[in-house]
Order: structure tokens, then sequence, then C-alpha cells
């Protein structure tokens, strides 16, 4: 609520500013503009914090259904911050082919085989699906750690 309550205060300021400034001369048609995507990027924002994530032996899908990935695409998962742009509190999950563009501002989002995951999940609830992914990896490629014990 706090992150979309601010950028939604901060691009009504933006647009009262673009507004008194510049009524006179017309430039203020750019702050305004940016002010109303900002707006429209706030309530996307809020709305991505109504669903969340779901976790299954062969899927990632978001709560209401829609589906991420297939666990059977994903190559590995990548919890380190050295050379792949991750989300806060969150991983990267790597997959075998390449898909089109989607955000889902602050939950997940993907470009080409990237796929990032949190933003606004807690670090002990990124941290734990990140070990359940590599748990299924490993299974499926026949080296389940909880085997060695």
């Amino acid at each position: 609520m706090f992150g979309a309550g601010a950028l939604f205060l901060l691009c009504v300021v933006v647009m009262w500013h673009g507004y008194h400034k510049f009524a006179d001369s017309g430039d203020g048609l750019i702050p305004i503009a940016l002010a109303l995507a900002g707006i429209y990027g706030a309530l996307r924002f809020w709305q991505a914090t109504a669903t969340g994530l779901e976790l299954t032996l062969t899927e990632l899908r978001e709560a209401g259904g829609r589906q991420v990935v297939m666990m059977e695409e994903v190559v590995s998962v990548e919890r380190t911050a050295f050379g792949i742009v991750k989300p806060t509190n969150g991983f990267v999950i790597v997959t075998r082919s390449k898909s089109t563009s989607t955000i889902l501002p602050g939950i997940w989002w993907r470009f080409g085989k990237l796929i990032g995951v949190g933003g606004l999940t807690g670090q002990g609830e990124g941290k734990a699906m990140a070990e359940l992914m590599q748990e299924l990896i490993k299974r499926r490629q026949g080296e389940s750690i909880l085997d060695n014990q």
C-alpha cells in the first residue's frame, strides 16, 4: 500500500506542478502526460498486490491460475545478484526457451529467457520458494538433496 500510495502522490504533485507552472506556455503537457502514465502504473502496482504466486510440482502460477512457467522449462534458479538483475527479496529463473515479455509489478516479470520473481515478497518467502524450485530441478535430474540425507 505504501509503495503504490507514494507513487500516486508523486504523480499528483507532478501533475499539479505541470498544470500550474506551465499552463500558459503549453509545456505542461509533458509532465501531465508523465503523471497520468505514473498514476496508471500505481494502479497496476496496487492491483498486483492483490495476487500471489503458487508453486506446484508442475508449474509456477499466479493465485488466479495464470501460468508463469512450467517446471519442465526451468533450467536454473539464481538467487545471487552477480551477473543477473534480480528483484528485491527474490530470485531469477532461467528457462529453456524465450517467451513474450510480461510484467506484474512487484510480483514477477519475464524478459526473454529470464523470469524475475520478487519485489514485494518477503525475504523468507522468496528464499523458500527459490530453494523449493531448486529441489524440484534436482529431483527432475535425479540428484535430490533429500536422497543424500
